[in-house]
């Protein structure tokens, strides 16, 4: 076996390895891959063909056309060449459909290598036998194999030079296949020169230079990030120039040795050796570490010291609190360690979205180059921000197209990342927690991020942390600050609308009960004048509407009073004629008033133990209004048949019935009285136990209200308890209510406290509490009734 059959037979497996190579890795570059599949299996067919045909394997065809076989294999692999490049940098719209306008049909590069293909055969096998130049004797001006062999190499050059304009197009565009572009034009230069020396007969090296191209193609599609071409050609110069040193100095140091040896015939060659090694160990190892940096001087520029510029990174950032600042300071330095031309800074916050899921917000600031970064948002279980979470290191963007563990990335996230127009994407964490993102573009050069810079940047990424969380900190607290600024503005805004609103409605009511007095004094005293009227009264029809003209002007006049109270309670205006007042006489008078009622109702009202309450300094036409409502509220809220107690206390000084050993306040110094009104009604829920006295508050729908003020449920006017508690407080007394509950089937009940002072402050402008003071634990137990009062 010659060395033509050996190479083209290893050719043939090396290429079916890397065919499953590029089944294998085809996760990075799909389409290429599956491209190159094709390409190398075709390659492979190619090459164990001619090794075939060289040891003798396919003698039982026709020796001409066998002859001819390799070189419609090179046309073959030239298109399938082309197709491969195409499929690698992503080439939609081919050179020449848009200079042709677009008029060129989609496909039609393999239109015209099957229809140059059927040109090369008619013309090769001749079946129609055409005369004259095409004549297989050569009579003719061009002899047809020369014709046939113009047209292999004219198809063949059409297919590289079109594959060769792919490379320029995307040198111009800069692409993110930039690294590849150094990788792939050797694969061309390979690729070509070895079509061209099987074309001139050196099948040999042809195949040799062939594989290496297309081994060197496999690489380039199956790695997902790649050396720098330049760097690694300054490598091997450096390399090959330094060997190439050495090897002069030691063949010097060598010839001196022999020298030596020859002009001293006594001396002893292992004593030489030794001396020599000795030399070589302290003089020569030294003196070629200092040609080898002079070397790398040379040839890579100007080195420089990361640990120095990391420490005046460090230092430079750490007072650094503007997220802006930030960016431009981790930018910079990065520029100046890898010579990118732009870059980002994004601070990481977790949030939830619209739809209750958990998201990473990205609100980035402009360290370099470009405009201001766009906002973006990864979701929790989104594999890029999963992988930023779990692996803290960088990752580039060739690696988020192609990656296996990124293919599930969401369209939305994956063009916010392509619009950044970035190379390589750093986390910055800490402790656990993500909360930046450092974003940086290629290199000026061109050249690819190494794992000696990802790890670098890893570096400038740890350092940025603790400023970035500094920076978090402190917009949160700026935010937080400014939050609390706009609900304050928000309530103090509220709270003076309010106000105005209630000084509007407490002028209202005013204005209104005042107008509404004089004219209702003169209905009502109309009213009551044809009443008396014997004529009127002689006629039972004119009789009744008389009676429900005159009882609806009372109750009228009675809402009037009501609201001419309120007004007065909310202005501070309550006037109040001060004299003894005897409880139990107070509250007798009001059950006198309300005891048709009551009996209409079958209630049961006891007074207990009144009658040795001591007397109140207060005003009597006042304290009455106080019992009258929150009598008039038993009634309405206690169904038929219910029961209703009032009874009291006589408070002694120094305690004043304060629940929990209180302290007592100025007016409760020589004592009080408590009065408690008890009803077995529906009861008042704990939540709006303090609403209740708040004017106009209604419990219930309104809607569902009966009329009539001692109605079950009846409606009113939601102001008897406000007034209530107003009377009360301005004798520096208190009010409160003490039930279980609401229940309108068991009825549990209510129990309105009244507690007054002996004898009321004087002092007219002082300060009211804004709300009852809490219920003692056990009222006071309710003795026996002496002297009980039932309406049945």
């Amino acid at each position: 076996m010659d060395l033509l059959s050996t190479i083209t037979l290893a050719a043939g497996a090396l290429y079916l390895l890397n065919a499953v190579v590029a089944f294998w890795r085809r996760s990075y570059h799909p389409h290429a891959a599956w491209a190159l599949l094709v390409y190398m299996l075709l390659s492979m067919v190619w090459s164990l063909e001619l090794a075939a045909r060289h040891l003798g394997w396919l003698a039982f065809l026709a020796d001409g056309f066998l002859d001819r076989f390799p070189y419609y294999g090179l046309f073959a692999l030239a298109a399938c060449f082309l197709a491969l490049t195409r499929a690698f940098f992503g080439t939609k719209t081919s050179l020449a459909r848009r200079v042709a306008g677009g008029f060129l049909p989609p496909g039609w590069g393999w239109l015209f290598g099957l229809l140059w293909l059927i040109a090369m055969l008619v013309v090769d096998l001749n079946p129609f036998h055409l005369p004259g130049t095409l004549s297989m004797d050569g009579s003719g001006i061009l002899p047809r194999t020369t014709l046939v062999f113009a047209l292999w190499v004219i198809g063949w050059a059409v297919f590289m030079i079109w594959a060769t304009v792919l490379i320029f197009q995307a040198m111009i565009r800069k692409t993110r296949h930039y690294a590849s572009l150094s990788y792939w034009a050797l694969v061309i230069i390979l690729t070509v020169v070895g079509d061209g020396l099987v074309f001139g007969g050196s099948t040999t090296a042809g195949c040799a230079l062939r594989l290496a191209g297309s081994m060197i193609a496999v690489y380039v599609i199956a790695m997902p990030r790649l050396p720098y071409f330049g760097h690694l050609v300054r490598r091997l110069l450096s390399f090959l120039i330094f060997t190439s040193i050495a090897v002069v100095l030691y063949t010097i140091c060598l010839v001196i040795a022999q020298l030596i040896l020859r002009d001293s015939p006594g001396a002893s060659p292992l004593l030489a050796g030794l001396a020599l090694a000795f030399f070589l160990v302290l003089i020569f190892d030294p003196v070629m570490r200092w040609i080898q940096k002079m070397i790398d001087w040379w040839i890579f520029g100007e080195d420089f010291d990361p640990t120095y510029l990391m420490r005046q990174y460090s230092q430079s950032i750490t007072n650094i609190l503007d997220l802006q600042l930030l960016a431009t300071v981790a930018v910079g330095t990065a520029s100046e360690l890898m010579e990118v031309d732009r870059g980002f800074l994004f601070l990481v916050n977790q949030e939830k979205g619209a739809d209750g899921r958990n998201y990473y917000f990205l609100r980035g600031a402009k360290g370099m180059g470009g405009a201001d970064p766009p906002m973006g948002w990864l979701s929790d279980d989104s594999p890029l921000a999963r992988f930023f979470m779990a692996e803290y290191k960088p990752v580039t963007q060739p690696e988020i197209d192609f990656a296996a563990r990124f293919r599930m990335l969401p369209l939305d996230e994956r063009a916010w990342l392509n619009n950044l127009d970035v190379e390589v994407f750093v986390p910055i964490h800490t402790k656990k927690d993500w909360i930046g993102l450092l974003c940086l573009g290629p290199k000026i050069s061109g050249a690819v991020f190494t794992d000696q810079d990802l790890d670098l940047l890893s570096t400038i990424a740890d350092q940025t942390a603790v400023a970035l969380e500094n920076t978090r900190l402190v917009e949160g607290l700026v935010r937080l600050n400014n939050d609390f600024r706009r609900a304050f503005s928000a309530l103090d805004q509220a709270n003076r609308h309010l106000e105005r609103l209630d000084r509007t409605k407490s002028d209202f009511i005013s204005i209104a009960s005042h107008e509404l007095r004089t004219p209702l004094t003169l209905i009502s005293g109309s009213s009551q004048m044809l009443l008396d009227d014997p004529a009127l009264q002689a006629n039972s029809y004119h009789s009744q509407l008389l009676s429900k003209i005159h009882t609806g002007t009372v109750r009228l006049h009675e809402i009037v009073d009501s609201m001419l109270d309120m007004a007065k309670i909310d202005m501070r205006a309550l006037e109040l004629d001060t004299q003894p007042v005897r409880l139990n006489e107070l509250v007798r008078s009001v059950y006198n008033e309300l005891k048709k009622a009551c009996q209409e109702r079958k209630l049961t009202v006891e007074l207990i133990d009144l009658k040795e309450l001591p007397a109140v300094l207060g005003d009597k036409d006042a304290l009455r209004k106080v019992f009258y409502h929150l009598v008039v509220n038993a009634i309405k809220y206690t169904p038929d048949g219910g029961r209703i107690m009032i009874y009291g206390q006589a408070l002694p000084a120094q305690t004043a019935g304060q629940p929990d050993a209180e302290p007592v306040e100025s007016g409760f110094l020589q004592g009080g009285v408590e009065i408690v009104v008890e009803d077995t009604g529906i009861g008042i829920d704990p939540r709006f136990q303090d609403l209740i006295f708040v004017k106009f508050y209604q419990t219930g729908e309104l809607a569902l209200h009966s009329s009539g003020k001692t109605k079950f449920k009846g409606g009113g006017s939601g102001l008897g308890l406000a007034i209530a508690r107003g009377i009360v407080e301005a004798h520096q007394g208190k009010v409160w209510v003490e039930s279980p509950g609401h229940d309108e089937e068991t009825c549990p009940g209510s129990k309105f406290h009244v507690m007054l002072p002996l004898r009321r402050n004087p002092a007219p402008d002082e300060a009211v509490p804004a709300a009852p003071p809490s219920a003692p634990q056990t009222p006071p137990e309710a003795p026996q009734a002496e002297l009980p009062e039932s309406a049945a």
